[in-house]
């Protein structure tokens, strides 16, 4: 202890030097964090979404549950698999233990839903698998709509705003609500059905046997080879106009003779509302770590170069905005560190001087700035946790500082200068502030160890207060 005290005082442009790049450092620090809302903390449960059209919740249990689970079992470090089967669907949700790697529980729990394919219904799709995050909610959602407007026009810039968006690099996507798929809708005449005497089974067949997807391989004609493409998919109205149902001498009958073809959208499933108007609404997820408020101040310019370009009558609206939010957590904490420096400026100086006041102010933001570089080193976020820690250690920061300007003081009282003052009160009081420090986060080390879910979440706040005590320590000695 003493050959520290005495390294310190004699290189003190190196003390001073190391506490100016600590300040430096946390403010860099502090402007590269990312904001969020809450921890992002890893959730063990895998969620597996099994859909076929049309199936019974009977039949979902036993042809679409029961045989997923049966490979869902043969995982290691599961903890617990359930299942409820609905009216199309089928849902499988597969709990893992805390220490669970999330990319080797999808890689595992994917490999485990494809052999059970072989025992799904043929026309079962392809199984969804997604792992559940804490921070899966849209940070924003952006409902398009007017009063009047068609729904396709709606539909299309709904679209657009969709791609450009998602081009947009801290946005991972923009799924849309409220949209209707769009498909060609055929209304057959059943009395030319009779005059030509086509069944309805005829009809089906021949749209399904021309609407699929052909591989054809490639030729090699000795001097090259070059792909072979069949046109075997219905991509336009036309295509389908012209389907040949049945030929004659007289002619052939197409689906136009006997259905009339047009555009038109899938019956409704979801709806979007906003201000009482039918609207299509996206969803916008942000990425992993990318900044919030960056996230949404991109998204503000590209929505605001967009509005002027369409048509008057539709109107784009912000709901469920989490940005503002996050901006007053922020702008509450800087007010608090500011009121804080304040009072304590104002109660230390009338108690032992400026000097010693201007001393202990400083041990506020020092310790701040030391806490968000260990959050930095950490990958955690600037969110709601970890304020909260910064707010609780605001109050017990200052501790040591205080008594170790106190003491300072008192001595240069007795008649010693400044330096030896200061020597003899680091001395004297090195393993008392030590002890104090060690004793308030020792009262939160159990939060540390919590196990589960709630653990994970409820780390950040021990870490952020150890992080701030730790560096008021430092400070203060």
């Amino acid at each position: 202890m003493k050959s520290y005290i005495d390294a310190a005082i004699s290189r003190s442009r190196t003390t001073l030097s190391i506490f100016v790049v600590t300040m430096l450092a946390g403010l860099a620090a502090y402007l590269s964090i990312p904001v969020e809302m809450f921890p992002d903390i890893q959730v063990p449960y895998v969620v597996t979404t099994i859909i076929h059209e049309g199936i019974s919740p009977e039949d979902a249990e036993r042809l679409l549950a029961k045989p997923a689970e049966l490979e869902l079992k043969t995982l290691d470090g599961i903890t617990e698999i359930s299942s409820f089967s609905s009216e199309g669907a089928a849902t499988i949700m597969t709990e893992f233990d805390i220490s669970f790697e999330s990319s080797t529980a999808l890689a595992e729990v994917r490999e485990a839903v494809n052999r059970a394919k072989a025992r799904f219904p043929q026309s079962t799709e392809e199984p969804i698998i997604q792992e559940v995050s804490a921070v899966q909610m849209p940070i924003v959602q952006i409902a398009i709509g007017g009063q009047g407007v068609p729904e396709r026009v709606l539909l299309r810039i709904a679209e657009d705003l969709q791609r450009e968006i998602e081009i947009l690099p801290q946005v991972l996507e923009a799924p849309m609500v409220g949209n209707r798929e769009e498909l060609l809708e055929a209304v057959i005449d059943p009395s030319k059905l009779e005059t030509y005497g086509i069944p309805n089974s005829a009809i089906v067949q021949t749209v399904s046997s021309n609407n699929r997807l052909i591989a054809a391989g490639q030729i090699d004609t000795g001097q090259g080879s070059f792909s072979v493409k069949v046109p075997g998919l219905i991509e336009n109205a036309d295509d389908l106009f012209n389907l040949p149902l049945a030929s004659t001498d007289l002619g052939v009958i197409t689906i136009s003779d006997i259905a009339d073809v047009r555009r038109t959208f899938k019956d409704a499933t979801r709806y979007s509302y906003a201000n009482g108007t039918q609207t299509i609404a996206l969803n916008v997820m942000k990425r992993k770590g990318a900044n919030l408020v960056g996230a949404m101040e991109e998204i503000d310019a590209l929505v605001e170069q967009v509005r002027p370009s369409l048509p008057p009558a539709v109107t784009l609206s912000y709901i469920n905005n989490s940005v503002p939010m996050v901006l007053e957590q922020n702008s509450g904490l800087s007010g608090n560190m500011a009121t804080a420096m304040v009072l304590v400026l104002i109660v230390v100086i009338a108690s032992v001087g400026v000097r010693s006041g201007l001393l202990v102010t400083l041990a506020v933001p020092f310790s701040f700035f030391f806490a968000f570089i260990v959050i930095s080193l950490l990958d955690f976020t600037y969110n709601f946790m970890v304020i909260f820690g910064l707010l609780l250690g605001l109050g017990m920061l200052i501790d040591g500082a205080i008594v170790m300007v106190e003491y300072a003081d008192r001595k240069m009282a007795e008649g010693l200068d400044s330096k030896e003052a200061y020597k003899a009160s680091v001395q004297r009081m090195f393993w008392p502030i030590t002890a104090s420090t060690a004793t308030t986060l020792a009262a939160f080390l159990p939060i540390m160890f919590w196990p589960g879910v709630s653990g994970q979440f409820m780390s950040y706040l021990p870490i952020t207060v150890f992080a701030v005590l730790t560096g008021s320590l430092f400070y203060a000695l």
